[in-house]
C-alpha cells in the first residue's frame, strides 16, 4: 500500500517541486540579466498574482475534485469524465473571469496593496505573468485531476518537465539588454 501510495503521489510532488523551480529560475536570471531591484519587483509581481489565483484554484480544486471521485466511485468511469469535463469549464470560466477582473483592476490594486516603490513595474509586470499563471492554474486544477482519477499521475511530471524546457528556451530567446 505504501508503494501504491509512493507511485501515485511522488509525481505530484515532484511536478510541484520542479514548478516553484521555475519560478526561482526565472527570478535568478532576471537578477543576473536586470539586478537585483529588478529581481524584487518581478518576485512581487509573480507571488501576489500566483498566490491569489492559487487560492481561488485550491478552493475550486478542493470542492470539485471531490465531486468526480464520489461520482465516478458511484457512477462509474463515464460519469466521473463527464463531472471531470464540467469541473473543468467551471474552472475555465471562473480563471478567465478572475484573470480579466484582475487586469481590469490593476490600477487600483497597485494604489491600494502595492508599495510605493514598486508601483509602475507591478502591473505590467503582473499582466505579463498573467497568461502563464492562467495556464498553470487550469493545468494544476482542471487538466491534472483527471491524471489524478486515472490513477496516472507520472503525466503530471512530465507534463511539467515540458513546461520547465519551454520555460529555459524563453528565458535563452528573451533579450539581455531590455528593461523591465
Amino acid at each position: 500500500m505504501l508503494l501504491a501510495f509512493a507511485r501515485y503521489g511522488f509525481p505530484i510532488v515532484a511536478a510541484n517541486l520542479v514548478y516553484q523551480g521555475i519560478v526561482l529560475l526565472n527570478r535568478s536570471v532576471v537578477a543576473d540579466r536586470f539586478g537585483l531591484a529588478e529581481a524584487g519587483q518581478l518576485s512581487l509581481a509573480t507571488d501576489l498574482t500566483i498566490r491569489l489565483f492559487l487560492s481561488v484554484g485550491a478552493a475550486l480544486d478542493a470542492y470539485l475534485f471531490q465531486l468526480a471521485v464520489r461520482r465516478q466511485a458511484s457512477e462509474g468511469e463515464e460519469a466521473g469524465g463527464r463531472q471531470l469535463a464540467l469541473n473543468m469549464l467551471t474552472i475555465l470560466a471562473v480563471l478567465v473571469f478572475l484573470g480579466v477582473s484582475y487586469a481590469a483592476a490593476m490600477p487600483a490594486l497597485e494604489a491600494i496593496f502595492v508599495p510605493q516603490q514598486f508601483r509602475g513595474s507591478f502591473g505590467p509586470l503582473s499582466l505579463a505573468i498573467l497568461p502563464g499563471v492562467l495556464a498553470f492554474c487550469f493545468g494544476q486544477f482542471a487538466v491534472g485531476p483527471a491524471f489524478q482519477l486515472a490513477h496516472r499521475t507520472s503525466a503530471l511530471l512530465w507534463t511539467t518537465l515540458v513546461a520547465l524546457a519551454l520555460d529555459a528556451v524563453l528565458l535563452w530567446l528573451a533579450p539581455a539588454t531590455a528593461g523591465l
